[in-house]
């Protein structure tokens, strides 16, 4: 079963989530890191390794974690420096990243958005089933199955 870190700017008892579905994450293995920020995403050829993070503290502590796979959650801002990051993702001129309407996909096979990165703020049912296709779409391209 695959591990799963998630690496978040607040603190650990401060995340904005409620403190049942910390619980939950903790139970089924999510590791947490509180306080850090993404400083970069380290790739080797086209594959991701891993990702460099600082604390957020004052004074930064650079630490590096492996990893096969990165989510990166920006909630409600765009940030198209980061997005256009990734080789064939595109921003529109007003930094909404440009993606498939009924998939989240991007011209990276590998990369996805939704919600206020995409449609550039709408209501948080539209980033819900955004986020709800893209995670089928994403399950389907790590499954090799083909899209229904």
């Amino acid at each position: 079963m695959p591990r799963v870190t998630l690496v978040a700017r607040r603190a650990s008892d401060a995340l904005k989530a409620y403190a049942h579905e910390v619980a939950a994450a903790r139970e089924e293995g999510v590791v947490i890191y509180g306080g850090f920020v993404l400083e970069r995403i380290v790739r080797s050829g086209d594959r991701v390794v891993g990702v460099r993070v600082a604390s957020a503290a004052v004074v930064p502590v650079p630490r590096a974690l492996e990893a096969d796979l990165v989510v990166v959650a920006t909630g409600q801002s765009r940030l198209a420096a980061l997005a256009t990051s990734f080789p064939g993702v595109r921003c529109d001129d007003r930094g909404r990243i440009i993606a498939d309407a009924a998939t989240g996909a991007t011209g990276n096979p590998r990369v996805f958005a939704g919600g206020d990165a995409k449609n550039g703020g709408k209501e948080v049912v539209n980033a819900a089933a955004e986020g709800q296709a893209a995670a089928v779409a994403m399950d389907r391209l790590w499954r090799g199955t083909p899209r229904a």
